[in-house]
């Protein structure tokens, strides 16, 4: 294994088990005069341990900034994708004669799995498809935890004409079925924004749903 196989093969397992370390501007002291312009870095928990401790949060405790209807929701999409990942962590730990017991934390297993993995030949396609999952993994957990913000608009859908839509979960007709979804810290934001409505399912980049919506208007004007 050459040592850019193997540097990718342990990027992937630290992006999911290191603490993750990040720099943000902030005003200094009241009256310093340094508005914006103190660097100071912030420490959030490893993804998998977010994962499990959104597991382990109750409604009412697991985060004060967010609804308790929200906590539950949550609770139950880490749940999911927590078992799903932990029973795959398990199975590539056994595979490598890695024993795994329940009150071991993933991150630990996984770490675990790493250095066992490395001492045993391996091909690289192999390791492309751990990389490759560990890399969704990553991504799923950081969209949980940091989900596209949501905008409706007022139009109603260039394709399917519908100016209303049902909700899946109460069953109930709600207005403005057109939204467009987006990071706002996120970089490209307008090249990563979609659009979607919400009755036809229909997808668009927001520069093609601008498009549509404008000539939609026109040929109806």
């Amino acid at each position: 294994m050459t040592d850019d196989r193997t540097n990718a093969l342990l990027d992937a397992v630290d992006a999911l088990t290191k603490p993750i370390r990040s720099k943000v501007i902030q005003d200094g002291p009241i009256g310093s005069g340094l508005a914006g312009q103190k660097t100071v870095t912030i420490e959030q928990a490893p993804l998998l341990t977010q994962l499990e401790d959104a597991i382990r949060a109750t409604i009412g405790k697991g985060g004060s900034g967010s609804l308790a209807n929200e906590r539950n929701m949550l609770n139950v999409e880490a749940l999911h994708k927590a078992t799903i990942i932990r029973s795959q962590i398990r199975e590539w730990a056994q595979a490598v004669n890695i024993e795994a017991r329940p009150p071991d934390k993933t991150g630990d297993i996984l770490r675990r799995w790493y250095a066992a993995y490395t001492l045993r030949p391996t091909t690289l396609d192999a390791e492309r498809f751990y990389v490759r999952q560990m890399e969704t993994w990553s991504g799923q957990i950081e969209a949980m935890f940091d989900p596209p913000r949501i905008h409706d608009l007022p139009n109603p859908c260039p394709v399917c004409g519908a100016s209303e839509w049902v909700n899946d979960t109460d069953g109930l007709r709600y207005n403005r079925p057109l939204i467009i979804q987006f990071k706002p810290d996120g970089p490209d934001l307008i090249q990563q924004a979609t659009g979607m409505c919400r009755a036809c399912l229909k997808v668009w980049s927001v520069r093609e749903l601008a498009y549509a919506i404008e000539t939609n208007e026109e040929e109806t004007a």
